[in-house]
């Protein structure tokens, strides 16, 4: 239990309101610092931003579909390799807690001899009169509007600040600022202003950019809190008042990615409320009143502004420094290695962690850094699982030396906890206990999308299909394969390592029940969902999910290599508009887009992919498409009655040899890297006897003849029935009428 709160003896239950906004809300403001992480909100919608000087990569949602967008600047968002996706479930709420919750916090900041004594003195400017009843007596008893209570607010509170917060040092400041102050120009947030903001210096704080100041030298990168102020009159409904906090707060976990938790007041001339954000949720305290209260109101204000940064809900295993010289920060972020000894990571403080925007869901923090010692550098990666989510490092811990698949060096469960800053009697209404979790991993090359050449695209997908057979021989299903969740292996990679799989926290056991294994629509990245997963909502059926679901989130990254590309770097125009519709916020709609395209869509490649490419996606289409059938005809037939329909999709992919459908898409994509590096040799006029494909007899080809220097390309010119020896297997799996389901998986 954190050291600043004291439990109420009142039980009254909490309430829980619906707000209008999302509310994606941070982490708890008091001292307990475990951590926890949450899945329920739908990532598809939401902005993507890099930290400190990188671009952001945010989605533009027009009235029914979100198209995303990437500045030029797109490769320091993508070095993580953290994509936009889709985490639990859509919107947030908004609790009101027991009444006592508020008056419980801050005991430990501050004696309560020294609010007594403070309260005596006429510099509080409180006052009491013959019957006892204290005021502020410089707040307006009643304010025509909200800015004429601004500054009298700001006056009370700077002096508590002043008179009784702890003494600063080592440059840590805290100013209380009216932001109507006519001394301030507005920046360009002045739409998304706080009324006041407890100004803060220190490690944790950065000063912000011109672009990002809502006031003169003032953003959410230095505020340790911010206030909203309402007319008691006037104030609006509880959810808009908690989901005008919420937009502030959203601001401030991006601007201070080491944050856990942010904490509010709402204020009116009679009363203050505490408004809490976290990775669970949001939830707020009854009004208090803050004259009849004066204490509480106190402690409220000095725990808000307080100069222990654990006590402002930062996570203090990050240990920041500014060098006073040149006012650069250094950094170190502790975790414990898997023999138990602490290890003080050095932060690569040149290139910013990147962030998730939202503030209710896993809350997804990467940092750049060196092994103290070794020097190796590493990706750290902070997230909030929900309670009933495995952790990431179990999975990790199983792809312990499987090529093609992240490798960990070391991770921390419980690091916190969002139920630690929550009442013990809580109602946890649509919103789930989160926990924090840290793992070190080795650090990789940019997401696949990011190619330069057909040959290193296709080579690096490849790898990491193989790495998701051998997964799946471990008996994982990954669940959020998506294009930039594979990235390049490093400079030289051999075969096997040129794609690496990344992001294992979506990943389930095969073992575990449909319960755990179950589509969910509103997990993972809408582009590259399964139409299992994304018809399932509509159909009420939800098997689970299974390797063909992983397969055919590998088709569909394929497809949006080589028919949304033209070539590195350039997307095809007419093929985005087509596409766009896969990213659909409702799931329904990006399945049927998908269902169309399964069978209708031509396949079509620039001439930098070539026919060798979309050979390639017509193979693995036909490997997958009768089986994709045959689920539709479940799901649709009138004949099975419902609650037989999981058990019948779940039988389609046992009726059949994993390993053998993995090994035969492995087959295409060597088949395909074979004829490119033939193409390309001839090209560059080069006769070569090598290839750089595996030779492992899994995905072992034929030798490739010495290629002819006058006759172009008629030596790839093969007769058109595709029945002849040479023909590739995408040819003969996709033009041989008399294969049958079963023949295409097992005979060909």
């Amino acid at each position: 239990m954190s050291p600043y709160v004291h439990r109420p003896r009142k039980t009254r239950k909490s309430g829980s309101l619906r707000t209008r906004s999302r509310i994606s809300p941070p982490g708890p403001l008091h001292t307990q610092l475990p951590l926890a992480t949450n899945d329920a909100f739908c990532e598809s919608e939401e902005p993507y931003r890099w930290m400190g000087r990188g671009p952001i990569l945010s989605k533009t949602v027009s009235s029914d579909i979100s198209e995303l967008e990437v500045d030029s600047e797109e490769w320091a968002i993508e070095i993580f390799g953290v994509s936009p996706g889709c985490d639990g479930e859509e919107g947030s709420n908004a609790f009101v807690v027991e009444e006592g919750w508020g008056h419980s916090l801050y005991h430990d900041i501050v004696e309560q001899s020294a609010l007594d004594s403070y309260l005596s003195t006429t510099i509080s400017g409180y006052e009491v009169d013959d019957d006892g009843n204290g005021r502020w007596a410089a707040l307006p008893q009643a304010p025509s509007n909200h800015t004429e209570l601004c500054g009298p607010l700001c006056d009370v509170i700077s002096r508590i600040v002043t008179q009784l917060g702890a003494p600063g040092g080592n440059g840590n400041t805290r100013e209380v600022v009216n932001s109507h102050s006519p001394i301030f120009k507005f920046g360009t947030l002045k739409n998304n202003c706080p009324d006041l903001s407890i100004k803060a210096t220190g490690p944790a704080f950065e000063k912000p950019r011109l672009s990002e100041e809502y006031v003169d030298g003032l953003g959410f990168s230095n505020v340790a809190s911010v206030f909203q102020v309402f007319i008691d009159g006037n104030k609006p409904k509880d959810a808009e008042q908690a989901a005008t906090i919420e937009s502030h707060c959203r601001d401030i976990f991006t601007q201070q990615p080491t944050r856990n938790f942010v904490r509010s007041l709402i204020l009116t001339e009679q009363s203050a409320r505490l408004v809490h954000c976290d990775r669970s949720g949001v939830y707020l305290t009854p009004f208090i009143d803050i004259h009849q209260s004066p204490h509480t109101f106190m402690r409220l204000v000095l725990g808000l502004s307080s100069m222990d940064e654990g006590v402002l809900g930062f996570d203090t295993t990050v240990k920041l420094k500014v060098d006073p010289s040149n006012g650069r920060k250094t950094g170190t972020i502790t975790t414990v290695g898997d023999d138990g000894i602490p290890v003080p990571y050095i932060l690569r403080m040149d290139q910013p962690p990147y962030t998730r925007s939202e503030l209710v869901g896993r809350g997804t923090t990467c940092w750049l850094a060196t092994h103290p010692v070794t020097g190796e550098r590493v990706v750290i990666k902070d997230a909030w699982r929900p309670e009933s989510r495995l952790p990431e490092g179990d999975f990790l811990n199983a792809a312990k030396g499987i090529d093609g698949v992240v490798q960990v060096l070391s991770h921390q469960d419980c690091l916190a906890e969002t139920k630690g800053y929550r009442p013990d009697v809580f109602e946890w209404k649509n919103s789930e206990n989160r926990i924090k979790s840290r793992v070190v991993m080795k650090q990789y090359g940019l997401p696949i999308d990011c190619f330069t050449s057909r040959f290193q695209a296709i080579a690096a997908l490849r790898d990491a299909i193989a790495g998701n057979r051998e997964l799946l021989s471990r008996g994982v299903v990954h669940k959020d394969i998506s294009i930039q969740n594979i990235l390049f292996g490093p400079p030289g990679a051999p075969p096997g390592r040129r794609g690496v799989l990344i992001d294992l926290d979506m990943a389930g056991w095969v073992r575990n029940s449909r319960r755990e294994l179950r589509v969910n629509p509103f997990l993972g990245t809408r582009r590259f969902q399964s139409i299992s997963v994304l018809l399932s909502e509509i159909w009420h059926c939800f098997p689970s999910h299974d390797y063909f679901d992983d397969l055919e989130s590998i088709f569909y990254v394929l497809c949006t290599l080589v028919l949304l590309f033209e070539k590195p770097g350039v997307r095809s125009e007419p093929d985005e508009r087509n596409f766009v519709k896969w990213d659909h916020s409702d799931p329904v709609c990006s399945g049927e887009a998908k269902v169309a395209f399964v069978n209708a869509y031509p396949i079509e490649a620039s001439p930098f992919w070539g026919e060798v490419c979309e050979e390639l996606i017509i193979g693995v289409k036909a490997i997958l498409k009768p089986i994709l059938d045959r689920k539709d005809a479940i799901r649709v037939s009138r004949k099975v009655p419902k609650e037989a329909k999981p058990d019948k999709l779940e039988a389609i992919g046992k009726e059949f040899d994993s390993d053998d459908v993995y090994k035969k898409v492995i087959k295409l994509f060597d088949d395909a890297l074979l004829a490119i590096e033939r193409e390309d040799r001839e090209a560059a006029g080069v006769v070569a006897s090598t290839s750089t494909l595996p030779t492992a007899s899994a995905t072992s080809s034929p030798q490739v003849p010495p290629v002819p220097k006058a006759d172009g390309r008629s030596f790839l010119k093969r007769p058109a029935g595709g029945n002849h020896s040479e023909a590739s297997l995408a040819k003969r799996l996709h033009r041989s009428s008399t294969l049958s389901t079963y023949h295409v998986l097992s005979k060909a």
